[in-house]
């Protein structure tokens, strides 16, 4: 009997450590988190992209100086964005994947679908561009998406939780954006870290309106 008693108080410490870890492992990549959640922030582009260049202009010209010029007057337009307060939770995703994603992607794709993340987004984490004026709202308090751009929002962006792998250097995100009641998309990102920075190496996209 004192023998059982050990067993079990054994298999219950193990258990909690066990627990730990994996709290530990859900928490450990929050700041990457909150980084790949500012970069697609900041990837908006503020306004429409410029009408397209005569067929005879200079491409090598137009990478240089054209489109650095049109890249950096955005930083002057002011944006305002509604971010939903809640973290998007997917369904399964069908339809074929990018082939060159690994199995890897795959299966965090698979822990994405369905992923109910309880906790709110926080904007004190966010690192965004000076110009982009960010809202952080209850999507539950308007009746539609017609109702939430009454309040003079250019965007409306909700995004899912994101998820790792044991490394963290690959992860998934869904991302959607609105630009008015009835223009809109959802897609989602596979990001791999390389040397310290989130590259985007994959898209998927769900939804476009």
């Amino acid at each position: 009997m004192q023998l059982i008693k050990v067993i079990s108080l054994c298999l219950i410490l193990l258990s909690c450590k066990e627990n730990k870890k994996i709290e530990q492992l859900d928490t450990s990549f929050e700041n990457d988190k909150y980084d790949i959640i500012s970069q697609l922030i900041n990837n908006v582009i503020p306004s429409s992209p410029p009408p397209p260049p005569p067929p005879d202009f200079d491409l090598k010209k137009m990478d240089t100086i054209y489109y650095k010029k049109y890249m950096d007057s955005l930083k002057n337009i002011e944006i305002n964005i509604a971010l939903s307060n809640e973290f998007l939770i997917i369904d399964k995703v069908s339809g074929n994947l990018p082939e060159h994603l690994d199995s890897e992607f795959i299966n965090l794709l698979k822990k994405l679908e369905n992923r109910r993340d309880k906790s709110k987004i926080q904007k004190d984490s966010l690192n965004l561009n000076s110009n982009y004026k960010v809202t952080i709202i209850d999507v539950g308090f308007y009746e539609n998406l017609k109702d939430l751009f009454k309040d003079n929002y250019s965007r409306y962006i909700a995004i899912s939780t994101v998820v790792f792998n044991k490394f963290g250097n690959k992860a998934v995100v869904c991302f959607g954006e609105h630009t008015g009641s009835l223009s809109g998309y959802s897609v989602i990102y596979f990001l791999s870290k390389i040397n310290s920075t989130w590259k985007i190496v994959g898209t998927k996209r769900l939804s476009i309106s």
